[in-house]
Formats: structure tokens, sequence, C-alpha cells
């Protein structure tokens, strides 16, 4: 086994090791009533409008504890765009890797083309153009003959570039998770390609069946011989090469908030049809908790609190919403990068790579705020909570051989996994580009020791002391922090 030659060149050509990561933006909402997002809003007045996937919902400033402006990355680009139109290349260059970590991939090819014309000598913008260029060559679909009894009671599928999704859901709800999902594929492409490995475009579109009900995808798993993974949400099969997932929001933790609006609907709608009847001129018991106690109000100042009753059901829809879209396409995203690494050859065989380097880096991928995709690289939403929580923290040897790994979802193991490769990607790009290039480039023998291959592998990419990499490690996971976290008002 032989470290590669060409990838720390490759590296330092295209700027990566010296461009620090940058920051997720978006607005950031901390409600009076509970519950935070990162979501994109604008103030006007004392009114704030969300610009949430659900639509445009207006509130008052009055409902929330803090707002901070300037964490939109889609809103922040054309200004970002404009301040290097006429910089040096390498500026420009650094502008769209920006874009593509921050989960705008069709900007940064649009600031890529841009730059290539002016600068067509700059490498690392051409390499990036030609992986782009084959990714655009039109594909067909794949032979799911072997998948056709599950298929037919699917019904159509919805075509894209890169995509065929056979979804039991709205078309609209279909085409917004195939919009995030060809943004995904081409954030990959491009970014492992800057990183310096060469990856083909996938032969074929990439199949995925989604459907209504978590009975229905156990039916599935059942019927594909993939029983052991009951306890995942969504599943790559290595064989069929196709994405199982199902909609979540029939889980319990989204029945309970779903339960709690249709709650609040019925008293909401008890409060209103109760006003209707009352004359202009008459007054209304308002009921309340604490020390204020019941009392008698105006019609005008009833018609207020209806008011702020109705701004509340709407906090809740939109929380319950983003919350199941940052778990669903999060899933979607993750699985989707399961499929490309087989598709795009970044490995031979899935089993080329061990378990936790496939979940740690398609976790990199699958942060959702907003609604929306956020990139790659992010401090994690959903799982650097989990990560925190584990004690003592994990050692680094035993992650790295893949002790404890198998068949299904187990959270603490994938947020552990999830946080190694984080902080390798951030903070050790270099030496973890070679650890893939490394397990990709010397395919097993039947023979070998899989978790001792990984560990020498590791060992020969990661220079540093391992004593110093598991303390490194745990100090980044320790400092790590949500832009929800840094900008949190006090308790």
């Amino acid at each position: 086994m032989t470290h590669p030659p060409s990838i720390l060149t490759r590296l330092v050509v295209l700027g990566i090791v010296l461009a620090p990561p940058s920051p997720l933006r978006g607005d950031l909402l901390y409600f009076k009533g509970g519950g935070r997002a990162q979501v994109a809003a604008r103030v006007e007045g004392d009114s704030v409008i969300v610009d949430a996937p659900m639509g445009k919902l207006a509130f008052l400033r009055s409902d929330f504890l803090k707002l901070v402006p300037g964490f939109d990355p889609r809103g922040a680009w054309p200004a970002r765009r404009e301040a290097v139109r006429d910089a040096p290349a390498e500026a420009q260059f650094r502008e769209a890797w920006w874009a593509l970590e921050n989960g705008l991939p069709r900007e940064a090819v649009a600031l890529l083309r841009d730059l290539h014309v002016g600068h067509p000598d700059h490498q690392p913008t051409a390499r990036m153009i030609a992986a782009y260029d084959r990714l655009c060559v039109p594909i067909e679909d794949p032979d799911l003959s072997s998948l056709t009894p599950a298929l037919a009671q699917v019904g159509r599928p919805h075509r894209t570039a890169h995509l065929l999704l056979y979804h039991e859901g709205p078309p609209e709800e279909v085409a917004e998770r195939a919009e995030m999902l060809e943004d995904v594929v081409s954030a990959y492409q491009l970014i492992l390609t800057g990183w310096g490995l060469d990856l083909k475009p996938p032969a074929h579109r990439l199949p995925s069946i989604y459907l209504k009900s978590r009975a229905n995808y156990l039916e599935l798993l059942g019927q594909q011989g993939s029983a052991a993974f009951a306890t995942t949400r969504g599943y790559y099969h290595p064989t069929l090469r196709v994405v199982f997932a199902y909609d979540t929001r029939g889980d319990e933790a989204q029945a309970r908030s779903r339960s709690r609006i249709a709650a609040v609907q019925r008293q909401v709608d008890g409060f209103e049809t109760m006003l209707s009847r009352v004359p202009e001129s008459g007054r209304v018991l308002i009921e309340a908790t604490g020390a204020d106690g019941s009392r008698r109000v105006t019609k005008a100042e009833a018609g207020r609190v209806l008011d702020d009753k109705v701004r509340d059901l709407r906090r809740l829809r939109m929380l319950a919403d983003l919350d199941w879209r940052a778990i669903d396409l999060g899933i979607a995203a993750h699985e989707t990068i399961h499929q490309l690494a087989v598709e795009t050859g970044l490995v031979r065989r899935f089993d080329d790579l061990p378990t936790w380097l496939h979940e740690g880096l398609a976790a990199q991928f699958e942060v959702v705020r907003g609604g929306r995709w956020a990139g790659f690289r992010r401090a994690h939403d959903l799982r650097l909570p989990d990560a925190r929580k584990l004690s003592p923290p994990p050692p680094l040897e035993p992650l790295v051989r893949g002790r404890g790994f198998g068949p299904g979802y187990d959270r603490d193991r994938y947020a552990a996994a999830w946080s190694l490769v984080d902080f390798l990607a951030n903070e050790a790009p270099v030496g973890f580009v070679s650890f893939l290039e490394i397990l990709r480039t010397s395919p097993p023998k039947l023979a070998d020791d899989r978790g001792d291959r990984a560990w020498n592998a590791f060992k020969l990419s990661l220079t540093a002391p391992t004593s110093d990499l598991q303390r490194d490690w745990h100090r980044h996971l320790n400092d790590r922090r949500t832009p929800l976290e840094e900008e949190a008002p006090p308790p």
C-alpha cells in the first residue's frame, strides 16, 4: 500500500487547504412561544415575513425573543458575487467554493463558467467545469425489471436529468425533492472533483422508491431480503443500487406535533365561531390561566387575541414542517450520496470503504435548514447534539476499525461517524482525502482484515500521532456550534 503521490499537490493547487470552512448563513428566528428556525426572513415595520417552504408566513416582531438577520446564503450571494467580479482567479474560485459548501451549486457553476472564460489557464476551475460538463451528458433509466412488482404499486416515476423517483406523494413534493437532490448530485461531483478525486458521471439515472408509510417501507425491505435494516428510515440497497425511503410524517415525533396542531386548530375554530356571533358592541369572556384569570374584553380586543392564536398556530405548523423536511430531505440526500459513491466510481464495491466512513461522508451532505438543502460540511443541527451526548467521547481507533457497526441504524454510532468525518473534512482535509484515495484505489483482498486495513490507511494518511488526533477530534466536537446555537438568546 503506497501513499498516492499526487493528492497533496492537487489539494494545494486547488487552494482547498488554504480556504477555511465558511459559516452557513440564514436568518435566525427565536420564538417566544418556543422553537427556533434558520430560515430567510425580512422585517417590514412591526411585521416579520418568513420565506418558508410552505409559503410566505407573516408574524409580528413581538412574537420573537430574538431575530438575527444576515444568515441567508441565497440572499447574500448576489453581493458576494459582485464583490469578486474583477478579483483575481483564486479569490473568485474561493467564492465559488463557498457557494458549493453553502448549498448553492448552480450559483457556483455560473461563477466557475465565468471564471473559466476569463482565466482558461486556471486549472482547478478547468478541472471542475470539465467534470460538470460530463455530468450534463444525457443519461437513460436503469434496468429495474427485478423490482417490477414493487414499482407497480407506486405509480409513474418522476424523471430529472440524474434521478428516477418513484414517489407516492403529491406532485409538488416530488418535484421539490428532485430539485434538491439534483443540487446534491452537482455539489457532490464538484466538491469531490475539487478535492482531486477522479470521478465518472453516473451512467444512468439514480433510482429511488419513496413510500407513503413505514409499514410499506418495511414490507418492501422484507421483499428484497433486507429486513435486517428495519430500524432505518432510508436504505440504499447495494445490490439493486436503489434507494428505499418513506414519508416520515407518520413517525412518532411528527405525529405528536400534528396532534397538537390539530388541537390548537380546533381551539381557533371554536373561538372564531364564537366571536362571529358577538355583536360589535358586545363583550367576550376570555379564559386565561395564571395570575390574570378570566376577563371580559371588547370584540376588538378579542379579535386581537384570535390573531395571536392564529399566528401561534402558524408557528406550530411551520416548525413541524421544517422538522419534517430536516429529517425527510436529509435522509434522501444521505442515501443519494451512498448511490453516488458507487455510480461515480468513488468505490469499486460498496464495502471498499468501512461502514462508518460511508455513513460519516453521507451525513456531511444531509443538513437541511429552513426546509432547504444547506450544503456540505455544516455543523449538523441533528447529529451534533447526539454526538455531544456520547459519554465518554468515542475513542478513535475502534471507530476507524469499524467496531460495532452492523446492519441497521444505531444513532450513537452514526453520530460518532458524522463527527469524525466532520473533524477530518474541516481540520485535516489533505489527510482525509489521502485516506479516501488509499482505500478506493487499493481494493481489499479476501484475506484482509478490514479493520486493520482501515486503521493502517488512516495512520498512513493522518501523520499526526493518533493520541493527538483523538484529542483534537474531541476538542473540535466540543467547540462545534450551529448558527442557532451561537446566536441563541440567554435562557
